[in-house]
């Protein structure tokens, strides 16, 4: 069965650079810098094409030079960038490293009490895949055949079960590298309970979290952010091959549940 070993788990200063450092580390990537680049790229390919229309040396080879360059440079400043958020990430994270043994014998309080915190692996090559507490207890086990999402508690009891309705767009893959269903349906004891919409974009999954057995607060989750009206109630890291759910306890429903466990 599914274990979580202790490197899974996440110190307290972890904890803390992700949810408050990690966000103004990365950031989204801003129109101004993608419109600047399609102004380039648009350019270039214009050219191009005015290049192969004349025809005539050295039109063609230029044209084709330009376009190339204009293909390298987008290379260069993305993937140059997500180098530099990589690098910048993990020296946030080796700073509140070095700097936790200095808290010891402080009255700090608890920056998280009332928050809730999940661990689930974030790629699994096994049939069946464990969701825990930080601490290593396992709550539920998840299984997944085709486009249904089986969700057990730790006495092998149903607890949920997630049904793909609606498949991932055709784009998603070239967007995001991977393919989510825009829409799943949340079942407990065969009942709805929730309705999930995922909405693919340039900065990513947008996703819509809304309740449908009860008149509970409706979720988004966008940027790796959760939030309820415009609040930011919690996050989800990816962090050494694992997904971490970190959120406050009275928003841990059966919709944002079946959106962790499902998520790719």
């Amino acid at each position: 069965m599914p274990k979580v070993t202790e490197q899974d788990r996440l110190t307290q200063a972890e904890r803390l650079a992700l949810y408050y450092v990690a966000p103004r580390v990365a950031g989204p990537l801003t129109v101004a810098l993608l419109a600047a680049y399609g102004v380039v790229f648009l350019e270039a390919l214009l050219f191009c094409a005015y290049g192969l229309w004349r025809g005539e040396s050295p039109w063609p080879l230029a044209g084709v030079g330009a376009l190339g360059g204009a293909v390298a440079l987008g290379v260069v400043i993305f993937v140059g960038r997500a180098v530099c958020v990589e690098v910048r990430f993990r020296r946030a994270l080796r700073t509140a490293r070095r700097e936790e043994s200095a808290w010891d014998g402080m009255e700090l309080g608890d920056p998280f009490e009332g928050r809730r915190l999940l661990c689930r692996p974030a790629r699994s090559a096994e049939d069946v895949y464990g969701c825990a507490t930080n601490e290593g207890e396992i709550l539920y086990y998840v299984s997944r055949d085709h486009g249904r999402w089986q969700v057990r508690d730790a006495r092998d009891a149903p607890a949920l079960e997630v049904v793909e309705e609606k498949g991932p767009p055709s784009f998603a893959l070239f967007l995001q590298g991977r393919a989510e269903p825009r829409q799943v349906r949340v079942f407990r004891d065969g009942r709805p309970v929730a309705l999930i919409r995922r909405r693919p974009g340039i900065y990513g999954t947008t996703a819509r979290i809304q309740p449908l057995d009860t008149p509970g607060p409706v979720l988004v989750v966008a940027g790796g952010g959760i939030y309820q009206g415009g609040r930011l109630v919690g996050r989800v890291y990816r962090l050494r091959s694992q997904l971490y759910l970190d959120v406050e306890d009275e928003m841990l429903g059966d919709g944002l549940l079946g959106w962790f466990l499902t998520l790719q």
